[in-house]
């Protein structure tokens, strides 16, 4: 016999109706609490494939940013699945910059390509290197919004504050091309923890100080700038909270102290590997500094003055504009009126630690970014500023101090959800007036051009067919364009795309030249820097004459890198190059698949 209990309700039954009753109700409760919660990560995801809409047209030949650091983080995205497959160190290359090859910790990115690997195989690594700069600007706002709504509990407040955080002037700027610090996932997440830590103290202090460590040591193989900036952002709000809540340091310094400590010991188990390889290894760059410190950092003028990569930029503003901006890395501009909001929030909220911290924080911050010595309107006062005590620690002082504003920046976000809080609770016509004051800062910042730039990448068929074979496996190949500061970099890309089927003496990385400077790219000699020359040329140049002693200096060098083979792949001046080496090597080379290529050069 059939219990009740199995037999299904009539649609009719007043079961039925119960059940469907429950069944709406639990959607309905679903729906409210996961919409909301998905609202901001939807809105920055929307706004980031806006942003890059031209690249998705072609994403397998086109890929996002300007230059030649998109095209290098291609490379970077290739070499450490092959490194680690042939049981090389995937932080050290010979296959670039050989034969002595480079020491990849500073400048390069390891830690995508080892974390991606499975996605690149199925995609590819132009569509892979696509998905980061576009979804990296979503990621970082949403985790700027999980940030924030730890410190301001308003989930509307919260999303548009991850929005000034994720998709900000500084943030836009370095869409055109570093993907490494729009991937800013530390600077948010820190904050977590260091709420967490210092603050809440709900969760294990073992949870905290070892999620810490392996956050650390992810950004570790990501990029190392970001940490220096990050801890330097912790140190200041450390002591700002320890200076506001005094009487609370004991209380807490258990818990701080335990997690801290656990932090560090999982930090250094977890990064040992890249981090010998760093300080210890060839090629090591553990001193000395990659760009002066006065060289890259905020003018005053450009937190109120907007460079090219915002939309809007009033024409008397122009010239100005013109002499604070350094490319993609003037993205100080806040605008009058986010700058206004932060203000009014301050002295309205100053009670509360929250607003006051960030505030303090940020103000701080903001003057470290403006380097070593004050710049205002694109000139340089001998004024010594705070940012000189720390350019002789090591590791912060290979800092670029207009990067402090993406942190600096978090601080803005936060100040701007305190305000959007706030609205909430005042009367119709203030809160319209505030909305206005916001929506026109928001307005200003609307980066430009959008969507954003993108270039082509295209491999010659050379590479990814069986001619690259004619090539023996490891060998030396000198190519024509000779890359050295990645304004050239297709090259690296080939190389990858051919499977890393031979090592080259060229390459776009951080060097250690004799005498402990530090560079991109190796020195040129007589013959690198000939080629240098043809491919910089007019189109209308000449072909060059070789002298008797300059052939004999060519001919050397290519001796002198073991080379045995030259390809010429597509670049400005294709035909000068061909016929450079055509008289260099006093024979015809062989064209195939868009590369001319000589072979057993050597023999």
């Amino acid at each position: 016999m059939t219990h009740l209990r199995d037999e299904p309700a009539s649609a009719s039954s007043p079961r039925h109706h119960r059940q469907h009753r429950r069944a709406s109700t639990l959607d309905a409760l679903t729906a409210s609490r996961f919409l909301p919660a998905l609202s901001g990560p939807l809105l920055y995801v929307a706004a980031s494939f806006a942003m890059t809409a031209n690249t998705w047209t072609n994403p397998t030949r086109t890929i996002v940013g300007y230059g030649g650091d998109p095209l290098s983080f291609v490379w970077d995205l290739q070499w450490p699945t092959f490194a680690i497959a042939h049981g090389y160190n995937p932080f050290f290359t010979h296959y670039i910059i050989a034969p002595q090859g480079v020491n990849l910790m500073w400048g390069a990115s390891m830690g995508p390509g080892i974390i991606l690997a499975p996605l690149i195989f199925l995609l590819g690594p132009a569509v892979v290197y696509n998905l980061m700069a576009t979804l990296s600007l979503a990621l970082s706002a949403w985790l700027g919004q999980l940030a924030i709504y730890r410190l301001v509990p308003s989930r509307l407040a919260a999303i548009i504050g991850g929005l000034i955080f994720g998709f900000s002037p500084y943030m836009m700027g370095h869409a055109w091309g570093h993907v490494t610090i729009t991937l800013a996932f530390l600077p948010p997440l820190m904050l977590i923890l260091l709420h967490e830590t210092l603050v809440r103290q709900r969760w294990p202090w073992w949870v905290t100080g070892v999620s810490a460590g392996l956050l650390i040591a992810i950004q570790y193989i990501t990029f190392i700038e970001t940490i220096a900036i990050t801890l330097l952002a912790s140190g200041i709000l450390i002591v700002l909270l320890a200076a506001q809540r005094f009487s609370l340091v004991r209380a807490r310094a258990g818990y701080a102290i335990r997690a801290s400590a656990t932090m560090v010991l999982t930090f250094f188990a977890a990064a040992a590997y890249p981090l010998s390889t760093m300080l210890y290894g060839t090629q090591r760059l553990s001193s000395g500094t990659v760009q002066p410190p006065d060289l890259v950092v905020t003018d005053l003028l450009n937190f109120i003055v907007p460079t090219f990569t915002t939309r809007f930029v009033p024409g008397f503003l122009a010239s100005t504009s013109f002499r604070v901006g350094d490319g993609v890395e003037s993205g100080a501009y806040l605008g009058i009126p986010i700058i206004a909001i932060c203000l009014f929030t301050t002295i309205l909220l100053w009670r509360q630690i929250v607003v006051r911290t960030a505030a303090l924080a940020g103000l701080i911050l903001a003057v470290l970014s403006l380097g070593p010595r004050l710049h205002i309107d694109g000139h340089i006062f001998n004024v010594p500023l705070p940012f000189a005590a720390i350019t002789h620690i090591p590791l912060f002082d290979n800092i670029l101090a207009s990067r402090i504003m993406g942190v600096a920046d978090l601080c803005v976000a936060v100040l701007v959800a305190a305000f959007v809080a706030k609205l909430t609770t005042v009367r119709a016509p203030w809160r319209a007036g505030g909305l206005a004051v916001l929506a026109l800062g928001i307005f200003l910042i609307v980066p430009s051009p959008l969507p954003l730039p993108d270039q082509p990448y295209v491999i010659p068929s050379y590479f990814t067919t069986a001619a690259v074979k004619q090539i023996p496996s490891g060998s030396m190949v000198l190519v024509a364009p000779f890359d050295t500061n990645g304004t050239q970099d297709s090259p690296q890309d080939w190389q990858a795309a051919s499977g890393f089927r031979f090592r080259m003496p060229e390459g776009y990385a951080y060097v250690r030249y004799p005498g402990g400077a530090t560079g991109t790219g190796p020195v040129l000699n007589a013959l690198s820097a000939e080629m240098t020359t043809i491919y910089s040329a007019p189109a209308t140049a000449a072909v060059p004459q070789i002298s008797p002693s300059e052939r004999v200096a060519y001919l050397a060098q290519l001796r002198a890198w073991h080379t045995t083979t030259v390809l010429v792949g597509p670049m400005s001046n294709y035909k000068v190059m061909v016929a450079f080496f055509q008289r260099l090597l006093s024979r015809s080379g062989e064209t195939q698949g868009g590369v001319t290529a000589w072979y057993h050069v050597g023999s």
